[in-house]
C-alpha cells in the first residue's frame, strides 16, 4: 500500500494537542479563581478605603471643631475686652453663638463616623464628656461676662474686670483643648491600625493565591504526567525501540528487517518508509552481490595478474595470477607495497608518475616477460581513489613473436637473413654509418657454375651446395656482421664499421674457405664483389648495385677471386685472380 494512501490517525498530534488544552484549562482555572479572589479582595480594599476615609473625615471634623473651639475662645476674649461698647458687643456675641453652635454640631456628628472604624464603644464617652466640657465651658464664660459686666457697673477699672473674669474661666480652654487632643490622637491610632490591618489581609491574600496556584499546578502534573508518561512510552519510546532494532540489524546485514506494527500514526510513516528503504537496500545488495560475484569470478580466473590498492597506497586486492607472474604470496606484496611488485620502486613510481608515457611497458622478471599497466585512478572531482596494476605473462609471445619475425626476415633454406631483411639492414647501417661518418662495407657473392651442379647432380644437391656456402659464411663473419641470401646462387655479407683492407680479408677468408669445402665429393668456389663506403655510394642501393658490378667484373676476370668496386680514378688496388682447377 502507497505511504501516502494510508489513513493516519494522529495520536501524538492529538497529545501534543490535549496536554497544552489540559494546561491552558490548568491556567485558565487559575485565573478564574484568581478573578474571584481579586473580585473579594478589591470589595475588601474598597471597604478598607471606605473606612480610612471615614478616619480621615472624622480627622478632618476634630481638627474642624479644635479650629472652631479655638475661635469660640477668641470670641469670648474678644466679648470681655470690648464688652462695653454695645454694637461690638452683640458682633461678638452672634460670632460666639455661632461658633458654640459648630462645635457642638461637630461633637455630634464624630459618634457616626467612628462607629465603622470601631470606635463607637471606646470615644462615645470621650465625645460626651467632651460635649458636656464644652457646655460647661460655655456656662463658665456666662458667668465670666456676667462678673465682667457687674465689675464694670460697680465702677472696677476694665482691667480688674477682665482679670476677674478670666478667673472664672481660668484652664476651661485648655482643658476642652487637650480632650480634643486626646480623641484626634485616638482617631489617628484607630486609622493607623486599619492601615496595618490592610496590609496583612493582602499578604495573606497574596499568599493564599500562591497556594491556589500550587495546588493547581500540582493537580496538573499529577493528572497529565502519568497520561503523558503512557502515551510517550506505547507511541513514541516503543516504535523507535523496535525500529532501533530493526536498524541495527540491517546495519549488520540483514536487509530482509521488516519493522511490523498495526497501529496507524505518525510513526507509522517512519516505520513504513524504512521498511520500503530495507527492501531498496536488500533488492540494491542483491544486485551488488551478484555483480561482485562476477567481478570476483573475472578476478580470481583472470591469467592476468591484478593487484589493486586503496586511497592510503595500501595493497587492497591481489588475484592469485598476481601471485604466481611475481612468485611472490599475497601476504609479501601487501608488506612489501604497490611499488616493490617489480623489486623496482623507481620504474613504478615513474610509471605511476608519467602515465606510462615513454616507459616502457614490457620486463623481464625471473625468466618472464610481463607486460605492465599501471595508472593512479581519481574520482570526478579529482580526489585520488587508489591505483592499479595489470601484469600479463607474454613471454610466449614473445617467442612466438620472434619466431614469426625470424621466419619473415629468414631463408628457410640456408637459414641467413632474406632479401627483405637484407634491405632493411643495408639501409640501416649505410644510413648509420653517413650519420657517425664510419666506414661500411658490402660483399656480393655468387657460387660459380651453379646451373651445372643442378643440372648434372639434381636441385637438391644445388640446395645442399647453397646450404654449405651458408654454412661457410656464418663461421667466417663476425658476430656484428650480416649474412644474408640475395635469391638463387647469390649471397650478401654486410660488414658494419669495416675499411677496405677489413673488407679484402673477409672477402678473401670467404673465397679460400669456400673453396676448402667439399659437398658431397664436389668442390664449390664463389666469385665476390666489394663495394666500400664512403668511397662509392650515395645510398644503399648505389652502394649494392657497385659490389654487384664487381661481382660481375670478379666473374669476367676468371671467377673465384674477389674484386672490389673503385669510382673512376681510383687508386685502390684490385686483387690478384687466383684460379682453380675446378673453376
Amino acid at each position: 500500500m502507497s505511504l501516502h494512501n494510508k489513513l493516519y490517525k494522529p495520536k501524538l498530534f492529538l497529545l501534543i494537542l490535549v496536554m497544552p488544552g489540559i494546561l491552558w484549562l490548568a491556567v485558565l482555572g487559575a485565573g478564574f479563581n484568581g478573578l474571584l479572589s481579586i473580585r473579594d479582595n478589591q470589595s475588601i480594599a474598597n471597604h478598607d478605603r471606605e473606612l480610612l476615609r471615614q478616619g480621615v473625615h472624622a480627622i478632618d471634623r476634630i481638627r474642624d471643631a479644635q479650629f472652631h473651639f479655638k475661635s469660640q475662645v477668641q470670641s469670648w476674649k474678644n466679648l470681655l475686652l470690648r464688652g462695653h461698647d454695645t454694637a461690638q458687643f452683640r458682633h461678638y456675641q452672634q460670632q460666639l453663638e455661632q461658633q458654640e453652635q459648630e462645635v457642638q454640631k461637630l461633637l455630634h456628628a464624630l459618634p457616626a463616623l467612628l462607629q465603622p472604624l470601631g470606635m463607637a464603644e471606646s470615644s462615645q464617652q470621650q465625645i460626651l464628656e467632651l460635649q458636656q466640657q464644652h457646655l460647661a465651658m460655655g456656662l463658665h464664660y456666662s458667668s465670666a461676662l456676667y462678673v465682667y459686666r457687674n465689675s464694670l457697673q460697680a465702677q472696677q477699672p476694665v482691667i480688674e474686670a477682665i482679670a476677674a473674669a478670666d478667673a472664672v474661666v481660668f484652664g476651661q480652654d485648655g482643658q476642652t483643648s487637650a480632650k480634643m487632643d486626646q480623641l484626634a490622637t485616638a482617631i489617628v491610632q484607630q486609622v493607623q491600625q486599619l492601615v496595618h490591618s490592610a496590609g496583612e489581609r493582602d499578604e495573606q491574600w497574596f499568599s493564599r493565591q500562591i497556594q491556589y496556584a500550587a495546588w493547581i499546578l500540582a493537580v496538573f502534573l499529577f493528572l497529565i504526567l502519568p497520561l503523558a508518561f503512557i502515551t510517550v512510552r506505547r507511541h513514541v519510546i516503543q516504535p523507535i525501540t523496535r525500529m532501533t532494532a530493526a536498524i541495527e540489524q540491517v546495519a549488520q546485514g540483514n536487509f530482509a528487517q521488516q519493522v511490523a506494527d498495526q497501529s496507524i500514526d505518525e510513526l507509522s510513516r517512519m516505520r513504513f518508509a524504512f521498511n520500503h528503504m530495507a527492501d531498496e537496500l536488500a533488492r540494491i545488495h542483491s544486485g551488488l552481490q551478484s555483480e561482485r560475484d562476477k567481478l570476483t569470478t573475472i578476478i580470481v580466473a583472470a591469467q592476468e595478474g591484478i593487484v589493486v590498492t586503496d586511497r592510503n597506497g595500501k595493497v587492497a586486492l591481489i588475484n592469485p595470477a598476481a601471485e604466481r607472474l611475481l612468485e611472490k604470496s599475497a601476504e609479501q606484496i601487501t608488506e612489501e607495497g604497490f611499488l616493490n611488485l617489480l623489486d623496482d620502486p623507481d620504474y613504478m613510481t615513474a610509471y605511476l608518475t608519467q602515465a606510462g608515457i615513454e616507459i616502457p611497458s614490457t620486463v623481464v622478471y625471473h625468466n618472464r616477460v610481463l607486460s605492465i599497466y599501471a595508472a593512479t585512478i581519481h574520482a570526478p572531482d579529482g580526489t585520488h581513489i587508489g591505483s592499479a596494476a595489470l601484469m600479463r605473462d607474454i613471454t610466449e609471445e614473445k617467442r612466438l613473436e620472434k619466431q614469426l619475425r625470424d621466419l619473415s626476415n629468414t631463408d628457410s633454406l640456408t637459414g641467413l637473413h632474406n632479401r627483405r631483411r637484407m634491405d632493411e639492414i643495408l639501409r640501416e647501417e649505410f644510413s648509420r654509418a653517413k650519420r657517425y661518418k664510419q666506414h661500411l662495407a658490402i660483399l656480393m657473392l655468387d657460387v660459380d657454375h651453379f646451373k651445372r651442379f643442378n643440372d648434372q647432380y639434381g636441385h637438391d644437391q644445388g640446395d645442399r651446395v647453397l646450404q654449405a656456402v651458408a654454412r661457410v659464411m656464418q663461421s667466417t663473419c663476425r658476430d656484428v656482421d650480416f649474412p644474408c641470401r640475395y635469391g638463387g646462387e647469390e649471397f650478401c655479407l654486410i660488414l658494419p664499421s669495416t675499411a677496405v683492407e677489413g673488407a679484402a680479408i673477409m672477402a678473401e677468408r670467404l673465397r679460400f674457405n669456400v673453396e676448402q669445402q667439399r659437398v658431397d665429393g664436389l668442390q664449390v668456389t664463389i666469385s665476390i664483389g666489394v663495394a666500400l663506403f664512403p668511397a662509392i655510394g650515395t645510398d644503399a642501393d648505389s652502394l649494392k648495385k657497385a659490389a654487384d658490378e664487381a661481382l660481375y667484373q670478379a666473374k669476367h676476370a676468371g671467377r673465384n677471386r674477389y674484386c672490389i668496386a673503385t669510382p673512376v680514378n681510383s687508386s685502390i688496388p684490385q686483387a690478384p685472380s687466383t684460379s682453380h682447377p675446378g673453376s
